[in-house]
């Protein structure tokens, strides 16, 4: 008796899996309809493979692109944003592509779908980036960024006297640089190389060149 009710329950969950395989196989090969985009990509007519084979090739070749911080001191670290903690958040996009038009009575279905090919459908790709990940890399790289401000001196020089200009200092506000990164990410960035300065602060060095020489001058006399 219980060998008959374990073969039965194991028929049962053969069919199941069995059915939901078929199911999956069935969706995958499903095409999506015409005036569906994702991410501003035409799918029309794709399956579900395909079109997640197009987002996914876009993903990791978007990761590696160069992105460029600089700062007032004119140097910059390169850095991708793979390392900016790049991460693609709904991957089911594209089965909610394909689900489009696929419920409902045939009316409902054929409804939608001419709705669609008028207005046309673009599903976004929800992407998002590690703040945590953009503030360590801003802290660890802090000395590429800043700088120490350096007076103007007066020297002399073989009985000369000799300005020594001095140097702006930069400081960098690592808050307001991981927020100008992040928002720039997520609303303005097109996927390709781009550059960003960072939040900064200069700090004028004490004393100028006409201030100076005009003590020279004094002094000369």
């Amino acid at each position: 008796m219980k060998r008959n009710v374990l073969r039965g329950l194991a028929a049962i969950i053969c069919i199941l899996l069995t059915f939901s395989f078929y199911a999956d196989e069935a969706q995958a090969v499903s095409t999506i309809h015409n005036g569906i985009s994702i991410d501003s990509i035409d799918m029309s007519g794709k399956t579900v493979y395909e079109a997640s084979d197009i987002l996914q090739k876009k993903f990791d070749e978007e990761k590696k692109a160069i992105i460029s911080w600089t700062s007032p001191t004119g140097n910059e670290l390169k850095v991708t944003p793979g390392e900016l903690g790049m991460s693609w958040n709904n991957e089911d996009v594209v089965r909610e592509a394909a689900d489009y038009g696929a419920s409902g009575n045939i009316v409902q279905r054929y409804k939608l779908a001419k709705d669609i090919e008028r207005s046309n459908l673009n599903l976004p790709m929800d992407i998002s980036f590690d703040g945590e990940k953009i503030r360590s890399l801003i802290e660890e790289n802090i000395d590429i960024f800043t700088c120490e401000a350096i007076d103007y001196e007066l020297n002399v020089d073989g009985g000369s006297f000799i300005v020594k200009e001095g140097q702006p200092g930069v400081s960098v506000d690592i808050d307001a640089s991981v927020k100008k990164i992040v928002n720039f990410l997520d609303t303005q960035w097109d996927g390709k190389d781009a550059t960003i300065e960072l939040e900064a602060n200069v700090d004028e060095p004490l004393g100028d060149t006409t201030e100076l020489t005009s003590i020279t001058d004094v002094i000369g006399t």
